[in-house]
């Protein structure tokens, strides 16, 4: 019986270390440099904005 816990606790722990790190990969990154909107790269379900010569998203709130 413990080591059915001991199972599904280490499950829990590793489903939950995988959810963060495959957060991280949706982060947007705003290196892009931009003189005007259309320089951006789109990106689905954000919004984009030139500003201060870099490109800025944001999300969509649907």
């Amino acid at each position: 019986m413990t080591q059915i816990l001991m199972l599904v606790y280490a499950l829990v722990i590793i489903l939950f270390l995988f959810l963060v790190e495959s957060s991280k990969v949706y982060e947007v990154e705003n290196d892009y440099p931009c003189k005007t909107l259309y320089d951006c790269p789109e990106l689905t379900d954000h919004f984009v904005w030139c500003i201060e010569g870099f490109c800025d998203y944001g999300w969509l709130n649907n």
